[in-house]
């Protein structure tokens, strides 16, 4: 058990940072989340005006102040859009992470369980190893 019980807790450390590294992902996960709805709403924005202009007629300095609208409405999406590719790649960097931690905790995992399986079945040897001993020691004629 002496093995076992040194590699526990790095183990333990192991579990401790994949779980850092889920939380972080799943933060990211929420940024795009956030950044693709506010994407959104703006799109539904720029679909709005578009259609409130087309309904009717309107005078040069509604026509000038809803282009420059549209233009400054045009550079916002571009911006969120920018962020939300942004945020995309930082998932993609998160999970990457988190997949390295995974895999090394699962890693540990095994090679802890193999050390508790070899030393149950050292425990067995030795115990049958005992018990051959004392069954010898019994059947031998007693001079």
């Amino acid at each position: 058990m002496n093995r076992m019980r040194r590699l526990k807790p790095v183990q333990d450390l192991a579990a401790q940072d994949e779980r850092k590294a889920a939380a972080q992902l799943g933060e990211n996960v929420g940024r795009v989340e956030e950044a693709q709805q506010r994407l959104g709403e703006l799109l539904a924005w720029e679909r709005d005006y578009a259609a409130c202009m087309q309904q009717g007629a309107v005078n040069l300095s509604e026509l000038q102040s809803y282009r420059l609208f549209m233009g400054k409405l045009g550079e916002a999406i571009e911006q969120q859009r920018a962020a939300v590719a942004e945020a995309e790649h930082g998932v993609s960097q998160a999970r990457t992470h988190w997949q390295t931690k995974y895999a090394r905790h699962a890693a540990l995992s095994k090679v802890i369980e193999q050390c508790r399986k070899d030393e149950v079945a050292a425990a067995e040897r030795r115990e049958q190893h005992q018990l051959d001993e004392f069954n010898l020691i019994r059947t031998q004629p007693k001079s």
